[in-house]
């Protein structure tokens, strides 16, 4: 039990069954059950899930306790209520049945319950051609199959000694001297009229028969089978795109606002890291730390000013699916700091600190290279509080309290999905 309950912790479903079968084995009881079901309900095998918890009721219904019962039975009123069902005619009807490679019982033949999705459904007999299905259904559902598996033959040459012989298979003339056609798989009475040959043949599906009646040859033997035919090429699977990763980006900006009435908007430059993890193809959470440096003229003759900010914020970053282009965009947010320093203007206001909020949006283009490396380019929108930056007397240098900033983005980094 223990080993079970590690397995299924690591998402092993298939191993942690295969520990629960075996604790039940040496204490049966309503616990391995009950795991046993949960792992069938996280491989999305419902019918299963529900047989192992009706069986801890039906066994051990005694052993478990109100609270774990009522459990029990709210989770199969769930389970049943995911399920479909299908009915399948057969000719002939002792065909047997399969469900996505597994024999399904006699007792559930007439209705097999289904969990939602594709499905495999094949059926096979003796002497007959299988034939295999495949269906997708939901829950609630109700369907229908007729299945009529046609009867399997195989090549037989017959070849007799004189060209005159009559050939008879199974009590009837089919032909003189030499006969090649289709048997049906199974058994069949060869003889040769005249000459004293007689044999009985076992024909397979497929199969391809020589029975020669010239002296020494006399005999069945098989003929080299054609070639299978080649196998359906497969589509090949792409990793999923999920798992750590990490970004650099370099970014050009340009402020909507200015210092003073009269300096200069500036310029900027950022530099930022990014570190995240992607939950699907469509969305991924990610930590930022970065900085930024932004200068330009005063309102003075010989005046000029210089804004550095140190930033650390979270965000969320979406993506459309595919591969290796694909659309990119985020919106994070966070705090940072901010230094303002006039050159040139002398005394107290020269100088001015603080903390604000920030935001970011960008939007933008991401290609995959080979080995999970990345690249890209955007175009960002920072906005940068400056309320709080002040000088020693109190002086706020903005009389905004957002600095918008607008610029390209070139970015680099690895995936490690």
């Amino acid at each position: 039990m223990d080993n079970g309950v590690r397995l299924y912790a690591s998402r092993d479903f298939m191993s942690a069954l295969a520990e629960f079968g075996a604790a039940y084995a040496v204490r049966p009881g309503p616990s391995p059950l009950i795991d046993e079901a949960l792992c069938w309900r996280e491989l999305f095998d419902y019918p299963r899930a529900i047989a192992a918890l009706e069986r801890a009721v039906a066994d051990h219904g005694a052993a478990l306790s109100p609270a774990d019962r009522r459990a029990v039975e709210d989770s199969l009123r769930e389970l049943r209520a995911l399920l479909a069902y299908v009915r399948v005619d057969v000719d002939p009807p002792d065909a047997v049945l399969s469900v996505d490679g597994r024999d399904v019982t006699a007792r559930v033949r007439g209705r097999i319950a289904l969990g939602p999705g594709q499905h495999r459904i094949g059926a096979r007999a003796n002497g007959r051609v299988p034939h295999e299905e495949r269906i997708d259904v939901a829950s609630g559902e109700e369907r229908e199959l007729s299945f009529v598996l046609p009867f399997a033959t195989g090549s037989v040459r017959i070849t007799a000694r004189a060209p005159t012989t009559p050939i008879e298979i199974d009590g009837e003339v089919v032909g003189r001297g030499d006969w090649t056609g289709a048997l049906r798989a199974g058994r069949h009475e060869v003889r040769l009229i005249g000459e004293g040959t007689s044999v009985s043949i076992d024909v397979a599906p497929g199969e391809a028969l020589d029975v020669r009646g010239d002296g020494e040859r006399t005999g069945v033997r098989a003929l080299p089978a054609p070639p299978p035919p080649p196998p359906p090429s497969l589509p090949r699977l792409e990793p999923e795109l999920r798992g750590p990763y990490v970004l650099g980006a370099g970014s050009l900006l340009f402020p909507a606002v200015s210092p003073d009435a009269d300096a200069g908007s500036g310029l900027g430059a950022a530099a930022t890291l990014r570190g995240g993890w992607r939950a699907s193809e469509l969305a991924a959470f990610e930590l930022l730390l970065g900085g930024a440096t932004f200068s330009g003229s005063g309102a003075r003759e010989g005046e000029d000013w210089t804004r550095a900010t140190a930033r650390g914020g979270v965000g969320i970053r979406l993506s459309t699916p595919g591969r290796p282009l694909r659309l990119v965009g985020a919106v994070e947010g966070g705090v940072g700091w901010s230094s303002m320093r006039w050159n040139g203007r002398p005394g107290a206001e020269a100088d001015a600190t603080g903390i604000d909020p920030f935001g970011l949006a960008e939007i933008g283009l991401e290609v995959e290279m080979p080995g999970t490396i990345l690249l890209g380019i955007a175009v960002e929108a920072w906005f940068d509080g400056i309320a709080g930056v002040r000088t020693g007397e109190g002086l706020r240098p903005f009389d905004a309290g957002v600095v918008p900033s607008l610029g390209p983005s070139l970015r680099a980094g690895l995936g490690l999905w």
